[in-house]
Order: structure tokens, then C-alpha cells, then sequence
């Protein structure tokens, strides 16, 4: 009788008697295995063959002898070489090579991290953090597996783009965006900026991304979106003083149209008999309280303002006010 077994694994052999006997079992070599009518034993080849001889209690029978023929099965794996660098939601390759010839199934796990080839000796795969990579072999004609585990570090590549003060923000106001942590090689956004940390200034709601590379070569990608509010175009959003003194205190000196909202405007005041003492386009040029604010200085009074401005949104806009200059 041929039994096939897996090294350094038992087997069980057994027979069944029809009278009484006396049964033991022996190896090739004359050794005893044991007696009875079932023995578990482990040969990892000392011995290729097992002897049960029975000897009934009856003199007049003669003794009964089965010859059990073993075949063992030893895996010879050669393992492939782990990359010396796995980045995470970068794929790699393993490899397992059989010496032996034989006809052998492969089974990568865990199946989640399997590209493809996962039944095959050089399966892709694909991991974002420390794994655990095995793959069962096994022999199905001696019906014998065998394990194999390679332990795949990969390097930490956590990263958030942050805004400060916050990534709501109003039309012209300014933020900064950052990378946490900002210790990475290199960084590449998708503005063009190149370092940890940019201001930026959107005219509309934005997203921006980034994309950094670590020592090891590894890249990770992560963004952060500037909603930019509008303001409206109303008296909501535009701003102009009751009241301003313009003394050089550094204080409230510049009469200024205070608006994210507008985009182009026409403002202008005069005195009290019509005339025109300032005018401007330019939202950033203030009046300082002179005539046209390079000739005389004008007295403490009640002046009148008027504004007409297009807004970013479209929309036009005509305010008029007054402001007092106080000296």
C-alpha cells in the first residue's frame, strides 16, 4: 500500500482484523513503531517503509504481514526579494520560487492587497501601510501546504492642508495655507508654489493641491478649498466713516470706501455750496482732508459724499452720506 505524507508532519496508519491477534508494526530497518491495530507516527524519512505483522492467538494460523510503502513530500522554496522601498498606493511585486518541479497551487492573502496574479508564484500587490503578505502553497497530490510571510513596512504618509485663519473668507481678504506635518522633501502645489506654507489671495471659491515627495521617493496628495464669499452689494457690504481726523496720529487719518464688494467706482465729495474738495477711482486712495488732498487744508466741517461703484457681483451701486472732519 502506497502512502504519500508531508515532511515533519504525522500520519496514522491503521489495519482492521478479523480474529484475534497480536499486531506490530516496524520500520524497514527492523525498528519497532508500536503495536496494535493503529499507530501515529512522524518518519520525515528516516524510513521509506512500514511493516504490520500479525500473529493470531490460534498456533495453527500463520502470522499475516502488510507492507506499507511511504512517499514524503518536502516544499523547497526560494524566496524572491522584498523592494527595499514600498510606498503606500504604489504596487510591487513578490516572488516564491519551487525547486522541486511538482505541480503546486498558490494562494496570496489577504486578498484585500492583491493586484493580480494572486494564484500565480509572482503576484502583484498593493498596500497603504505595514502588512503582512503570505502566500499558501500547497501541494495538492500529497495534500501538504506550507506558508511563506513577507513583512512589508511602508512609510507613514499622513498629511492635512490646513488654512489659517479658516478657508472661509471674504473677497480680497488673504490666507494662508499650510502642509501638517511640513517636513517633507519636496512640495508641489498646484498654483506653482513650491514650499510648506503659501499666501494666496482667490478671487473665487479654489481648491488647491498639493503634492509632496519623501525621502524615500514616496508621494502622498492632499488639498484644501477656499470658499470666498462675496459680499453684497448694498449698503451691508460697503462701508464708508461717519467721521474721520485727519491730525497724522496714525489714527483715523485717511477718509477710506471700506468694501469687499466693489470692483470699480467713481467716489467724490464736496462742501457744503456743491463744490468738489476730492475725487477718486481707486478704492485704496483715501481722502486726507485737503483740497484735492495736495492743496489747503480743509476746515472742521460737515462734508457730503457720494459713491457709484460695480460691484463683483455685477451689480451697480449709488450711496450718497455725509462725514464730519474733525480737527
Amino acid at each position: 500500500t502506497d502512502v504519500k505524507y508531508c515532511d515533519n508532519e504525522p500520519i496514522t496508519l491503521g489495519v482492521m482484523l478479523t480474529g484475534n491477534a497480536t499486531i506490530a508494526w516496524e520500520d524497514n530497518n527492523g525498528n519497532s513503531l508500536g503495536s496494535g491495530p493503529e499507530i501515529t507516527i512522524a518518519p520525515n524519512g528516516e524510513y521509506d517503509t512500514v511493516k504490520v505483522i500479525a500473529t493470531p492467538e490460534d498456533p495453527l494460523c500463520g502470522m499475516s504481514m502488510i507492507e506499507f510503502s511511504l512517499s514524503r513530500y518536502v516544499f523547497d522554496i526560494t524566496r524572491g526579494d522584498i523592494p527595499e522601498i514600498v510606498c503606500p498606493g504604489e504596487d510591487f511585486n513578490l516572488s516564491v520560487t519551487d525547486n522541486t518541479g511538482s505541480e503546486l497551487t498558490y494562494q496570496w492573502m489577504p486578498a484585500s492587497a492583491v493586484v493580480s496574479g494572486g494564484d500565480t508564484p509572482n503576484p502583484t500587490l498593493l498596500v497603504d501601510s505595514d502588512t503582512d503578505i503570505v502566500v499558501r502553497i500547497t501541494n495538492e497530490e500529497f495534500m501538504c501546504s506550507h506558508e511563506e510571510v513577507f513583512i512589508i513596512d511602508v512609510p507613514e504618509l499622513d498629511l492635512t492642508v490646513n488654512a489659517d485663519p479658516e478657508a472661509d473668507i471674504f473677497l480680497c481678504d488673504e490666507v494662508v495655507i499650510f502642509v501638517d506635518p511640513g517636513n517633507f522633501s519636496t512640495y508641489e502645489w498646484s498654483n506653482g508654489a513650491t514650499g510648506p506654507t503659501q499666501s494666496v489671495e482667490p478671487t473665487e471659491t479654489t481648491t488647491y493641491t498639493v503634492t509632496i515627495t519623501d525621502t524615500n521617493g514616496c508621494t502622498n496628495t492632499g488639498s484644501v478649498t477656499i470658499n470666498v464669499e462675496v459680499p453684497p452689494c448694498s449698503e451691508i457690504g460697503i462701508f464708508v466713516p461717519n467721521a474721520f481726523s485727519p491730525n497724522n496720529d496714525g489714527n483715523n487719518d485717511l477718509l477710506l470706501v471700506r468694501s469687499n464688494a466693489v470692483k470699480e467706482m467713481d467716489f467724490f465729495i464736496t462742501d457744503r455750496w456743491g463744490n468738489q474738495v476730492f475725487r477718486t477711482t481707486n478704492q485704496r486712495d483715501g481722502w486726507n482732508g485737503k483740497y484735492n488732498n495736495d492743496g489747503r487744508e480743509l476746515s472742521s466741517d460737515v462734508y457730503a459724499w457720494c459713491l457709484i461703484a460695480k460691484c463683483s457681483d455685477g451689480n451697480d451701486i449709488h450711496l450718497v452720506g455725509n462725514v464730519s472732519l474733525l480737527r
